[in-house]
């Protein structure tokens, strides 16, 4: 009797199954956490789309080497900064300098840098230079042109490299050596150091930087070779290091130029085969313009002129859909070179404000805005634009797996804020705003760290920007 009763239910589910179009074909898109999947197959839910929460927004970019520092960031100051992903722009990441003659690896300056990432807690994002001096041969074809802020250590010439098989073993050395699981390559390694690469292992990599420099002999050339040898590249790249590490993400580079000229013509040559992660330094919208439905994730290179700046450009780009971004770094002499600040005050109150340290090593308000950025934000689940209910207050609701939501607000349009370059269309309309909120109490906190509980309402300053949590009465009397 049981099983004449279990039979017609399922019969029954499998009407109701037909009726209501949920087949085999697609019973597999229906969203685990009750949210929805989008016709594109990807997770939303009724607070937005989600992101990889896995994934820490708020970067920095930093190279550990101090000789280009005129201030340096102490382990110290990692941890107390909080970042979790930062960004190696040139050294030791370097093929010449790790790999100097063919089959000799020295490893000494990444396995510095990456015992130091684990013990300060964050991810290493490297840009990796595929470029070493006997693979390239001396080919004068292969010397880039052009004068720019490049370290003297990285190698002058700059083609893809030569002879691909070489260049496979080499990256599959590297990549096995921190990929965090028990194959560490060929080389020897401390038991310590291994240890610390499996709590924290190197999983992103980067393949070099704005590859489209053109013709202007203003700006050295990072990549010696058309759009087409640059894909190549990344295919070549990509393939090495999921052979050795299947979960790795392979990240292009972002162009120097037009977003849209750059990625139609990498697409073209079927890049997007070759990556996990698109980048760009500019609006997400000209990436979307000709990779049509990103299914991918996109990291921003941003940086910002103050950290109020930086505070609200960080919080648009999370709300347009970027899934990581670098934000700023320590000053080196390249940048401040480069800037012609030459030492005049006006020039160095400007400049300083740019980055995590002033001139003699003191924290900057930029450092700890961001500090307040990474406690209130890091890694948010989804993010939604929030009716203020003011004009001119742009609002934003912040949502977590292990949190109450976190409300964002600053004054000033963000229909009219440009993001690339930061700022805003029209003049400011005022300096002072109020946002009532339907909040019996609620904790509010700006990028200085002022901390105030409030109910009802509270006014925003223009140069501010707030971070709001409502304080819960459950419980109370």
């Amino acid at each position: 009797m049981k099983k004449e009763v279990f039979t017609s239910l399922i019969v029954l589910l499998l009407i109701v199954m037909a009726l209501s179009g949920c087949t085999d074909e697609n019973i597999d898109n229906v969203d685990e956490t009750n949210g929805t999947v989008d016709e594109n197959g990807e997770d939303e839910t009724e607070n937005g789309k989600e992101r990889d929460s896995s994934i820490p927004f708020f970067g920095i970019a930093e190279d550990f080497n101090k000789s280009n520092d005129i201030a340096s960031l102490t382990s110290d100051d990692l941890r107390e900064l909080g970042v979790k992903i930062v960004k190696i722009e040139m050294e030791p990441f370097i093929w010449n300098l790790i790999e100097p003659s063919q089959g000799e690896f020295d490893f000494t300056l990444i396995d510095n840098v990456v015992s130091e990432a684990s013990d300060s807690g964050f991810s290493i994002l490297p840009i990796l230079w595929p470029y070493a001096l006997w693979d390239q041969d001396g080919k004068e074809e292969c010397k880039c042109a052009g004068g720019g802020p490049v370290p003297e250590i990285m190698p002058k010439y700059r083609c893809k490299p030569q002879d691909m098989e070489a260049y496979h073993y080499f990256l599959k050395e590297i990549v096995e050596r921190y990929d965090g699981d028990d194959d560490f390559g060929s080389y020897p390694i401390d038991e310590s150091l291994k240890n610390k690469i499996r709590q924290n292992p190197l999983i992103y990599w980067r393949i070099i930087d704005e590859p489209d420099v053109g013709d202007d002999v203003t700006v050295e050339r990072l990549f010696e070779g058309t759009l087409e040898d640059y894909v190549d590249l990344l295919k070549n790249s990509y393939e090495a290091i999921k052979e050795a590490c299947e979960e790795c993400y392979v990240i292009t580079a972002p162009p120097v130029g037009s977003i849209e000229d750059y990625y139609s013509q990498i697409l073209s040559f079927g890049a997007e085969n070759y990556c996990d992660i698109y980048t760009i330094h500019g609006p997400i919208e000209e990436l979307e313009a000709v990779a049509g439905t990103l299914d991918k994730h996109v990291f921003a290179d941003a940086g910002s002129t103050d950290e109020v700046d930086m505070a609200r450009r960080a919080i648009l780009l999370a709300a347009n859909g970027f899934s990581s971004a670098t934000l700023t770094a320590a000053p080196d002499w390249g940048k401040y070179n480069a800037k012609h600040v030459g030492g005049d005050p006006e020039k160095e109150e400007v400049f300083f404000r740019e980055y995590l340290l002033y001139k003699n090593g003191s924290k900057t308000p930029m450092y700890y805005a961001l500090k307040i950025l990474i406690t209130e934000l890091e890694y948010f689940k989804s993010v939604e634009s929030f009716d203020a209910e003011t004009d001119g207050v742009a609002g934003f609701k912040f949502y977590f797996d292990d949190k109450a939501p976190v409300y964002a607000f600053f004054i000033g349009d963000p229909e009219t804020y440009i993001v690339w370059p930061v700022g805003f269309e029209s003049p400011r309309e005022s300096e002072e705003e109020t946002v009532s909120l339907d909040f019996d109490q609620f904790l509010v906190k700006d990028i200085y760290g002022n901390e105030e509980i409030k109910s009802q309402s509270f006014t925003l300053e223009w140069s501010n920007v707030y971070f709001v949590t409502e304080i819960s009465n459950q419980g109370a009397d």
